[in-house]
């Protein structure tokens, strides 16, 4: 039917002048001319078309990443001739490449009808994914004009994305910073493009463009949000809660943040404004023990406080930082975390660095940082460490840092296990001269869910430790891991720095149950001779009460707003009541004596 509209569409304001194809593709019968895991495919002479709504727009800085063209200087009009399309279901969507910026005319959320012919279609794998190559603008057969309603909602969490999601707009949900410090752009914005909102950039030679912000979800799951430099946001302040971000989910590869070819994580996501991001709520998670040395109101950095073994203090909580060269004294080195300020690039001393050789060559083993704390009396669910880390000290003699790190936790201090799916790159920190493309301008974020064993331990200890000896390549442009560290090859020593180690978990109702609150709709104690007295304003169908190991000690059906339950047997303790009513469900707390 929708093909019916457009044709209709024509008919009667264009006084049905024939502009475009009237043969169409669906969205799935483009996608399946490659049945190949990866390919291309010509489309031309077809007489085919494919209509689709625009969820992108023309303008927009933060469409695609911007890649250099040498250490010193960026192709900007990557993203300026990047636009993405999808079906009116949503079920599909389409990156689409313009051949010049001037050609990149779809306004967002307008219906449009793209004629196909003298198009590229690419298939790409891991994940699939689609574009269309080569678009001019009449190409573009017809544009009507939308507003976001017509956009249909789609709404995901991190563990719920799938390939069909890449290139469509979806609202993602239960999310947070993993490390709500500074702004979406926690580089050295000197690397970075002048602009109006970054007075202290470059306007000749900027190094760096696209920089990620992990966030993190509510079990645990973590995606990148990409901001390019151009965005108005960029240095705006991070919010610090929990909420919703809405955007494009795509795939991208950022060498300077990522491991291999720059591999940041199977999906991220661009929005397309800063009110996109809704993050607003109080965080789902507690921090057990957290070790920054972030100035508390001005861009300057707090002092680094020792327990009296000389290991590192947290600055929330208890626990020791240490390293596994036991002579190494911990000092503070730069960290790019920035405020809203665009008139400042200063940045402060708030990194923790220790420097010393990391590979140790002649065990051919990695040397750590070691993260020491308790979990003694807590539990909950979704235990996880968050923290950002860079190497090197900006210069081009200091590239040999190892890239190739893992987690390994024990609770004894001598027995560790490496956690699955922990390995992590480590990027050194970008020297102005001879500007390697993997050097990194600030440091980078990375998060892991630990295992709930770790909950109610007297000592808990994490190893951030170096795997293997890949290393970059001193002075070398494009040689990320091409070096090895060995006994005549890359020695020397080399700082490691960390700004932000942070171990988070959630607290779980002691049913396990989600706590609602009625407020004084209800009132609810226990007497004296143990009797569960219960007064509610609704009529009360059911009540189950647990203890605080979640078992049930009582569940009945029964009829009324005043109850009255015996728990004379039962232990001094609390415990957690439900009340069923036709109106809901709430959960109270109460103290048997």
């Amino acid at each position: 039917m929708k093909h019916i509209f457009f044709i209709t569409f024509i008919a009667c304001f264009l006084g049905g002048m024939s502009v475009f194809a009237t043969d169409y593709y669906t969205f799935s019968e483009l996608r399946s001319l490659i049945s190949s895991e990866t390919g291309e495919f010509q489309l031309t002479g077809t007489n085919k078309s494919l209509e689709g709504i625009v969820i992108s727009d023309a303008g927009n800085p933060n469409m695609e990443v911007n890649p250099n063209l040498t250490y010193s200087s960026i192709d900007f009009t990557e993203s300026a001739k990047t636009a993405y399309i999808q079906s009116f279901d949503g079920s599909f969507g389409l990156r689409v490449k313009t051949a010049s910026e001037v050609d990149n005319t779809l306004s967002r959320y307008s219906k449009v009808t793209i004629n196909l012919d003298g198009l590229t279609l690419v298939k790409e794998a891991n994940p699939e994914r689609y574009t269309l190559k080569g678009l001019t603008s009449s190409n573009i057969a017809l544009s009507v004009a939308g507003t976001a309603a017509d956009v249909v909602s789609k709404t995901r969490t991190i563990s719920t994305l799938s390939d069909a999601d890449i290139y469509t707009y979806v609202e993602l949900t239960n999310v947070e910073a993993a490390l709500p410090y500074g702004s979406y752009f926690n580089v050295n914005v000197g690397y970075t493009l002048l602009t109006d909102w970054n007075l202290k950039g470059t306007s000749t030679a900027p190094r760096v463009d696209a920089t990620p912000t992990l966030l993190i979800d509510d079990a645990g799951n973590n995606l990148n949000l990409i901001t390019n430099i151009k965005a108005s946001w960029a240095r705006k302040t991070l919010p610090t809660g929990f909420g919703s971000v809405k955007g494009i989910v795509v795939h991208s590869k950022l060498l300077r943040f990522g491991y291999g070819s720059g591999e940041i994580g199977r999906y991220s996501l661009r929005v397309l404004e800063e009110s996109a991001v809704s993050m607003n709520e109080t965080s789902k998670f507690k921090k057990l023990v957290e070790w920054n040395w972030i100035g508390e109101t001005t861009q300057t950095a707090t002092p680094i406080v020792k327990n009296e073994d000389g290991t590192v203090a947290a600055k929330i909580g208890s626990g020791s930082l240490s390293c596994t060269v036991s002579a190494v004294a911990p000092a503070l080195g730069a960290h790019p975390i920035y405020h809203a300020d665009p008139n400042s690039k200063d940045i402060p001393n708030g990194a923790l660095t220790y420097n010393t050789n990391w590979w140790n060559t002649g065990t051919n083993t990695g040397e750590a940082i070691v993260c020491k704390f308790s979990t003694s009396g807590i539990s909950g669910k979704n235990l996880n460490i968050s923290f950002s880390q860079g190497g090197g000290s900006g210069s081009n003699t200091t590239q040999h840092v190892p890239v190739y790190w893992q987690i390994e936790y024990s609770t004894d201090g001598t027995n560790y296990t490496v956690l699955p799916n922990s390995t992590y790159a480590v990027r050194p920190l970008v020297p102005w001269t001879n500007t390697p493309l993997f050097s990194c301008a600030g440091l980078i974020t990375h998060s892991f869910a630990l295992p709930s064993s770790l909950f109610d331990q007297s000592e808990v200890y994490l190893k951030l430790k170096v795997k293997d000896n890949i290393c970059a390549q001193d002075n070398s442009i494009d040689g990320a891991e091409t070096g090895r560290i060995t006994a005549t090859e890359n020695t020397g020593v080399v700082s490691v720095r960390l700004g932000v180690v942070s171990v988070k978990y959630q607290e779980e109702s002691t049913t396990g149950l989600e706590e609602e609150q009625f407020g004084d709709q209800a009132n609810i104690y226990i007497s004296d001779a143990g009797v569960l007295n219960i007064n509610s304003l609704y009529e009360i169908e059911a009540v189950e009460i647990y203890n605080l190991n979640g078992q049930a000690v009582y569940k009945n059906s029964l009829k009324g707003k005043a109850v009255e339950i015996d728990l004379s047997s039962q232990p001094s303790a609390v415990y957690a009541v439900k009340l069923i009513a036709e109106e809901g469900a709430s959960i109270f707390k109460v103290i048997k004596k």
